[in-house]
């Protein structure tokens, strides 16, 4: 597939076939050539698609490659504040042209944007910068849907609000198989904070049953994301050793866990995804004050709420605090 993919890329290049670039773009880089390459090169290459749409007045493919250029920003952790003006607009771009049916997508990042940075009480206040609340946009298309139950599980991860609603929003994974939903880089995120949920919920667990059970699941969901790492170090490298670093954790074995954390951190700085380094930073934190080295505890800490605060989740970084 990856062959396949750059090959229509080079075909595109071709003069006669240009006009076909935005929409290859939009298509190759979302469904094939994230496996491997960077996703802020994923996210470049949608921003090329998205001038190169202007340019040819190709209207659709230039807006999706807009829309999928900023939600890649958001999973690489490009500041908040510009992720949410970013999805307002395109928002309003789709209003505008009453293209109701794909505007689901913007504005669900518009306002989870505005619920990281803001709090969740956002979610119930009613419309920011005139954009339709989710309440009023009808979320029916099945992909729709789905994303704002990745969303959803994001935010109950980040804000530790496991309610009621949980188990209907923590299937990602076995949603994606039965429904057959094609990866893409949201769903892939989708399951690897479900990862990151199953291993805090087994930490939660008072019985021994049921901290098996969310252990399973875990450790099936880091076998999938180990299997991302083979051919993307760089987007899945850090994501691994902080689930390994969970599991260890989980088990009781603080010295192999300690290391683990420790390297996700520092994976997390060099590939540039400030909000994964906040929340390893975080969960190393809670190891280190488990142990009772309270002061390494503290740094980890404080180091996550910078990590938060510098993403732009300054709701996020207040719970931490």
């Amino acid at each position: 597939m990856i062959v396949s993919g750059n090959l229509a890329l080079k075909l595109v290049e071709k003069e006669v076939c240009i006009k076909y670039k935005p929409y290859v773009i939009a298509a190759v880089y979302q469904i094939i050539l994230w496996y491997t390459e960077p996703l802020q090169a994923i996210a470049n290459a949608h921003h090329e698609g998205y001038k190169l749409g202007q340019q040819l007045g190709d209207i659709t493919h230039m807006t999706l490659n807009l829309f999928r250029c900023n939600r890649i920003k958001y999973l690489t952790g490009q500041n908040l504040s510009t992720i949410q003006t970013n999805a307002k607009d395109i928002a309003q771009i789709l209003l505008n042209r009453n293209q109701k049916g794909i505007v689901a997508y913007p504005v669900l990042l518009h306002y989870h944007a505005i619920a990281l940075r803001q709090g969740l009480h956002v979610l119930e206040a009613g419309r920011v910068d005139d954009i339709p609340t989710i309440a009023e946009i009808n979320i029916s298309h099945a992909l729709s849907e789905f994303a704002s139950k990745i969303y959803s599980l994001i935010r109950a991860f980040l804000f530790r609000q496991f309610g009621g609603n949980l188990i209907d929003i923590m299937n990602i994974s076995d949603t994606i198989e039965e429904k057959k939903i094609q990866l893409w880089p949201i769903t892939a995120l989708g399951i690897f904070v479900e990862g990151l949920t199953c291993y805090l919920c087994s930490f939660e667990a008072t019985d021994q049953v049921s901290k098996a059970t969310w252990v399973g699941r875990g450790q099936s969901i880091l076998a999938k994301i180990r299997s991302w790492h083979e051919h993307s170090s760089w987007n899945w490298e850090n994501k691994v050793l902080l689930l390994e670093a969970m599991e260890m954790h989980i088990m009781g074995n603080y010295d192999a866990a300690e290391p683990l954390y420790a390297s996700s951190i520092r994976s997390a700085r060099e590939h540039k995804f400030i909000h994964e380094e906040a929340i390893a930073s975080e969960l190393a934190g809670d190891l280190f004050y488990e142990r009772g080295s309270h002061l390494e505890s503290y740094a980890l800490y404080m180091h996550s709420i910078k990590c938060f605060n510098e993403w732009g989740a300054l709701a996020v970084a207040m719970r931490v605090e």
